[in-house]
C-alpha cells in the first residue's frame, strides 16, 4: 500500500553552528513523480521493501526517470531497504542489487549501506532537528 503524499520540514543546526531548513517531500506513489520535485531536489532518499522484489524495480526505474529528467548539477541519492523485520523476498537477488548499487555509485554518488559516509558531502557528525 503507498503512503499518502506530505511534506515534513525541519531546522537542522549542524555540527559547524550552522542553521538549514531541510524539506522532505515524501511523493507516496513513485510512478506520478513530478518533474518539478526533480528539478528542485539536493538530493533523493529512495526507498525499497526489501520483502517485496517489485519495489526495488520501482526504484530501478524512479533512479533512470530522476537521472533523465534533473539538470547536470550535482545531487546525492540514498537507497533504503525497509521493512528489514520481514521476511526478505527470495526474488530480490542480493548480488543483482550489490552490482546495481556500485554502477549507481560509481555513476552518480549513489550511496548506501550503514558504513559507507564517503558520498555524504557537508556537514557531519551530530546534529540537532527540529520538526515544523
Amino acid at each position: 500500500v503507498p503512503t499518502i503524499e506530505d511534506t515534513y520540514n525541519a531546522v537542522v543546526e549542524t555540527d559547524r553552528g550552522t542553521r538549514e531548513r531541510v524539506r522532505i517531500y515524501d511523493i507516496g506513489d513513485p510512478a506520478k513523480v513530478e518533474r518539478h520535485f526533480i528539478n528542485s531536489a539536493d538530493a533523493f532518499i529512495l526507498v525499497y521493501d526489501v520483502s517485496n522484489a517489485s519495489s526495488f524495480v520501482t526504484i530501478q526505474k524512479l533512479k533512470r526517470e530522476i537521472d533523465d529528467c534533473r539538470s547536470k548539477r550535482e545531487v546525492l541519492f540514498f537507497l533504503c531497504g525497509n521493512k528489514s523485520d520481514k521476511a526478505k523476498d527470495k526474488a530480490l537477488d542480493p548480488v543483482e542489487l550489490a552490482r546495481w548499487t556500485h554502477t549507481e555509485k560509481d555513476k552518480s554518488g549513489f550511496s548506501f549501506g550503514k558504513k559507507d559516509t564517503r558520498g555524504f558531502p557537508g556537514p557531519t557528525g551530530p546534529s540537532r532537528t527540529e520538526m515544523d
